[in-house]
C-alpha cells in the first residue's frame, strides 16, 4: 500500500464538477449504475497522471476503459437491465478531493473503507 500512497502523492488534480445525467447497466457482472455522459477533462487528466505514477511502481495500467460511475444495485434481474437512460435530474458532483478506498469486511457485498485523502487544487 505504501507505493500506491507515493504513488497518488504524486498527483495534483483540479476541483471540478461531475454532473452525474445518466444510468445504465452492465449485464456481466449484473450492475445497475449511474455516471456522467461525458467524463470531465480533470478527472481524465487525474486517472491518467495516477495511472503513470502506478506504473512507475510496477503497477500495469487498466486495459478497460475508464468510465466513473456510482453503484446503485449488484446482482440485478435481466427484466431490470438497460442502456444509457438520461436521469430526469442530474446530479452534480463538486470534485475537491480524491481518497484512496480499500474494500473487504464481513457481509453481503464489498466493505469500503477510506484510507487516505488528498485535496485537489483550487
Amino acid at each position: 500500500m505504501n507505493q500506491v500512497v507515493e504513488a497518488a502523492e504524486q498527483v495534483s488534480p483540479a476541483v471540478f464538477s461531475l454532473s452525474i445525467d445518466r444510468c445504465s447497466t452492465w449485464k456481466k457482472p449484473r450492475i445497475l449504475w449511474c455516471g456522467p455522459s461525458l467524463t470531465p477533462p480533470p478527472l481524465t487528466r487525474l486517472v491518467t497522471t495516477l495511472e503513470q505514477a502506478l506504473a512507475g511502481y510496477g503497477f500495469p495500467p487498466e486495459k478497460r476503459r475508464y468510465t466513473p460511475h456510482v453503484t446503485l444495485a449488484r446482482k440485478i434481474l435481466p427484466e431490470e437491465r438497460g442502456e444509457n437512460r438520461p436521469l430526469a435530474h442530474a446530479v452534480h458532483w463538486p470534485v475537491k478531493d480524491f481518497v484512496l478506498v480499500g474494500s473487504g469486511g464481513q457481509g453481503p457485498g464489498p466493505r469500503y473503507r477510506v484510507l487516505k485523502k488528498w485535496a485537489a487544487d483550487s
